[in-house]
């Protein structure tokens, strides 16, 4: 990373994670129920052993059973505009975890629209509304993912061998960008009568794609090449030979979830002894 560099990732990155690979300047989201450390030790009550650690910090309350136990008071509030809508935001500054020198900050953005709250852990010093535009900026990676996934069932392959474990999410994030960027440049094309304004989307191109047949190459582009390795006309013409049809008997396996659901063992019957 360059000095000029943020890092944005999700809450599955810990900060004991950016303090062992040294990564500094980032904005990472925060779990709901999150608790943190004040970097000075907690004040002496009076009795008992000094605190050798400082004072808890919980940036939200929860509850636990059917006892609610409140949040922190935080260090300063300030109030931001975005789309017509007023965010809150809550500052904890300087706060650290156990067994972890890391010094961080813990914003708390309450967005209406939203039913809870954005917790985002930094070590940036500028405002709460410049680190909610850096974590929102992050919410563009996940377009193609989730193209790949959901519109292209990429969700719904299983795969054991070590090489298509890598060659499969290479090949789902491959047509989901070429999905993305074909639906950007083709016209919307309304799928029904209600839909007066359609959108240039993957979801909408794609189902106009699964009613189509698939382009088969004239007879005189065939002849015309100098190799011979375009399958004949009635198969995919569009590829090579080795890309066409299977033709395999499947109907007697079984198809979709009841293929790789596990089955019960059998119940074993004891044996009979003659005690």
């Amino acid at each position: 990373m360059r000095a000029s560099d943020v890092l944005i990732v999700d809450r599955q990155v810990k900060v004991t994670h950016l303090h062992q690979a040294g990564i500094k300047r980032f904005v990472v989201r925060g779990a709901v129920d999150m608790t943190a450390l004040t970097q000075e030790n907690a004040p002496y009550c009076g009795h008992g052993r000094r605190p050798q650690k400082g004072s808890i910090v919980r940036p939200l309350s929860r509850k636990y059973k059917d006892n609610i136990i409140e949040a922190t008071k935080s260090d300063s509030e300030e109030t931001f505009c975005f789309q017509g809508r007023t965010l809150k935001v809550q500052y904890f500054r300087k706060l650290v975890v156990e067994n972890c020198p890391l010094v961080f900050h813990v914003i708390v953005v309450h967005d209406p629209k939203y039913k809870k709250p954005w917790v985002l852990v930094t070590d940036l010093p500028d405002t709460g509304d410049v680190i909610f535009h850096l974590y929102r900026s992050r919410w563009k990676v996940e377009q193609i993912p989730q193209t790949g996934k959901q519109l292209l069932g990429g969700h719904r392959s299983f795969v054991h061998s070590d090489e298509i474990r890598y060659r499969l999410p290479e090949l789902v994030l491959f047509a989901a960008s070429l999905s993305l960027y074909l639906s950007a440049i083709t016209p919307a094309v309304a799928r029904v009568f209600w839909d007066k304004n359609p959108d240039r989307t993957a979801g909408r191109f794609c189902r106009g794609l699964s009613g189509c047949a698939f382009p088969a190459f004239p007879q005189e582009i065939l002849a015309d090449l100098p190799d011979k390795t375009i399958a004949p006309l009635g198969t995919l013409t569009a590829f090579p030979v080795r890309v066409r049809n299977k033709r395999s008997v499947f109907a007697h396996l079984p198809v979709g979830v009841a293929a790789h659901r596990r089955q019960k063992k059998a119940e074993k019957i004891p044996a009979i002894s003659g005690n």
